[in-house]
């Protein structure tokens, strides 16, 4: 197994940075040395946990309200998430007809990073 460096967890770290980081370092990178499988029988390297813990996230994103948000829909830790074993769940949300009218077929990063841009444009007229 190939070292967790600090440069890729603090890329996974980034995604939602809550907890303490230095045990959740050692939490992951552990957790990517005992070569756990997923449900497809794969190693979990860090490219699939860094894919599976992003599309957890962005799954969750649409539900967060500050103190209103449900219990069962509050985002995890990365080291909660490993000790939960969520990664063995698929968090990707089927694409709806209505979407696909309204936004096209571009990826939910995509079109965040143009909001935020247009948002940007107007906050400096």
């Amino acid at each position: 197994m190939a070292e967790l460096s600090h440069e890729d967890f603090d890329n996974l770290w980034e995604i939602n940075p809550k907890g303490s980081k230095e045990a959740a370092y050692y939490i992951t990178r552990n957790f990517l040395n005992d070569g756990v499988r997923d449900e497809q029988e794969r190693v979990i390297d860090f490219d699939i946990l860094y894919t599976k813990y992003k599309e957890y996230v962005s799954y969750l994103e649409p539900y967060q309200n500050g103190k209103y948000t449900k219990a069962s829909h509050e985002i995890m830790s990365i080291d909660d998430y490993i000790g939960q074993q969520l990664y063995m769940r698929s968090y990707r949300a089927p694409k709806k007809s209505r979407d696909n009218y309204l936004f096209g077929d571009f990826p939910i990063d995509y079109i965040k990073a143009r909001i935020k841009t247009f948002k940007a444009k107007f906050q400096r007229e």
